[in-house]
C-alpha cells in the first residue's frame, strides 16, 4: 500500500508539500503544528514558502481529509490531506 500525506494552506488547491511513504505517517491532528523547515526540497520547494509565507513561519493543523483508494477491490493507497493556517506569533 502507498501512503500520501498532501499539505495545504487555506482554500488554495494546490499543495505546499506532497510526500509519499510505504509506510503509514504517524496521526496528526487539528491543532497541531507543523514546521516546514525541516522538509528540505523533499516534499516542497523550501524557498517558495519562505517567500510567500516568511522566514520563520509554522503552519497550524485546521482539518483533515482522508482518501482510501481501492484497485482490483483491494485497498491501494490512503490519500492523507492536511489543511492548515499560518500560526500567528
Amino acid at each position: 500500500m502507498k501512503y500520501i500525506l498532501e499539505i495545504y494552506h487555506g482554500k488554495n488547491p494546490d499543495a505546499l508539500a506532497v510526500f509519499a511513504s510505504d509506510s503509514p505517517f504517524l496521526p496528526i491532528a487539528r491543532g497541531d503544528t507543523i514546521n516546514p523547515f525541516s522538509w528540505s526540497d523533499i516534499g516542497g520547494d523550501l524557498d517558495v514558502i519562505r517567500e510567500k509565507f516568511g522566514a520563520r513561519c509554522v503552519f497550524r493543523v485546521t482539518d483533515i481529509s482522508h482518501f482510501l483508494h481501492n484497485s482490483d477491490g483491494d485497498l491501494a493507497k490512503h490519500q492523507l490531506c492536511v489543511f492548515t493556517e499560518v500560526l500567528d506569533g
